[in-house]
């Protein structure tokens, strides 16, 4: 395999302000402190974001009692926020987690106690220590800690399994993940480097290495690494 793309983090088109060392990852690019570069486009927020995340060229920065949305060519969309964000997804739709429910821009406070969320089309589907659900209806039981969703299918994951929705399939994980993404295929990043499976759980590819951080959309798979990113193929080949 070839080495990796490395994107160094804030190339020289980047402006020159003093960074807080706060640095996120998003699909397409980095925020760091206010400093936000996305698809060869740097720009400035008006604050570190606790949280941030991107899709299709979109960024969305979050903060306490506030969400802020960049859309290219568009003034900046400023939405209230219930609460602290906890978690906050741009894909399939946007949406925050918060202590009290789940935030999704354009309906309100949902009020789904929620270790993590995907908002969808066919609604919200989010997990607990209790189980997986799609909105008020509950899918499986389990421990559960992420959820990913693509189209009219999502995936449920807890250390060691996944459950399919709506074929209702089990599969064992290769590894424990600290990052999931689903995209062409689910991506699970572990201990000793990213996992690509198909949605029946096969391993289609593995990337080695040490990481922190993990991101993916139809375009690849970003990878943070010593603060640099790290861009690949959907099938973890590099450019």
């Amino acid at each position: 395999m070839r080495a990796p793309w490395l994107l160094l983090l804030l190339s020289g088109c980047a402006p020159a302000v003093q960074s807080s060392g706060h640095l996120l990852l998003v699909a397409g690019g980095l925020v760091e402190g206010r400093v936000a570069q996305l698809q060869q486009q740097t720009f400035l927020l008006p604050s570190a974001p606790l949280l941030a995340a991107a899709h299709s060229g979109i960024l969305y920065a979050a903060y306490p009692y506030q969400l802020l949305v960049y859309t290219p060519g568009s003034p900046v969309q400023s939405l209230p926020l219930p609460g602290i964000p906890r978690f906050l997804h741009a894909r399939p739709q946007p949406l925050v987690g918060l202590k009290g429910g789940l935030y999704r821009p354009g309906v309100g406070l949902l009020p789904y106690s929620a270790r993590d969320g995907r908002a969808t089309p066919l609604g919200i589907f989010w997990v607990s220590a209790k189980g997986f659900f799609l909105n008020q209806d509950q899918l499986a039981s389990g421990d559960f800690r992420w959820v990913v969703a693509e189209g009219s299918e999502a995936i449920a994951l807890s250390d060691h399994e996944a459950v399919v929705y709506p074929s209702g399939l089990h599969f064992p994980l290769p590894t424990s993940p600290r990052a999931v993404a689903l995209s062409q295929n689910l991506y699970l990043l572990g201990a000793q480097g990213l996992f690509a499976l198909s949605p029946t759980g096969l391993e289609e590819a593995f990337y080695p290495g040490s990481f922190q951080g993990m991101t993916a959309d139809h375009q690849g798979v970003y990878l943070l690494k010593d603060r640099q990113l790290i861009i690949l193929s959907p099938q973890l080949e590099a450019p």
